[in-house]
Order: C-alpha cells, then structure tokens, then sequence
C-alpha cells in the first residue's frame, strides 16, 4: 500500500511505501509548473506538467508500472495548511 504525504518543504505531494517509509516517488512545483519525479536515492524526473493533478496521476501510473497492486490513500495527519 503507497501513502500520499503533502508537505510544504521538500516535496509538493510524496509518495511513500507505507511500513518502511520508502520513497517512490514525487511531485515538485517550481517556476509555476509540477515535475513528476520516480525514485529514491537518484530521483528521475518523469515529466512536467501544468496542472498539478496530471502531474500527480502521471506518477502514480509510473509507480503502477513498477508496483501493479499499489494502492494510493491520502494521509490527511501529515497535511498541512498554510493560511495567508
């Protein structure tokens, strides 16, 4: 099972192995695009794209590919809201 963390520093959306923690995948916004990277210790980029849900599904579909049974679930505890 793959857990979806926000974060305001670092990454934009993580994808993490739920259990062990371990990196998969993420989703960065820089220069007002969202660029989809796949791995944990040399992170490839995958694509950019303009909308953040295209970037974020063009990961999970990455990590699809390499894990078929992943399941993805938000985990709300880790959100984080900024307010301005």
């Amino acid at each position: 099972m793959t857990q979806v963390i926000s974060e305001d520093r670092g990454h934009y959306t993580k994808f993490t192995e739920k259990g062990t923690g371990r990196l998969l995948g993420s989703v960065d916004r820089k220069d007002g695009k969202y660029h989809a990277f796949i791995g944990r210790v040399f992170p490839t980029l995958i694509g950019t794209r303009s909308s953040k849900d295209a970037a974020i599904a063009q990961a999970q579909k990455r990590i699809r590919e390499m894990i078929p049974d992943a399941e993805f679930k938000w985990n709300v505890m880790q959100e984080r809201i900024r307010y301005a």
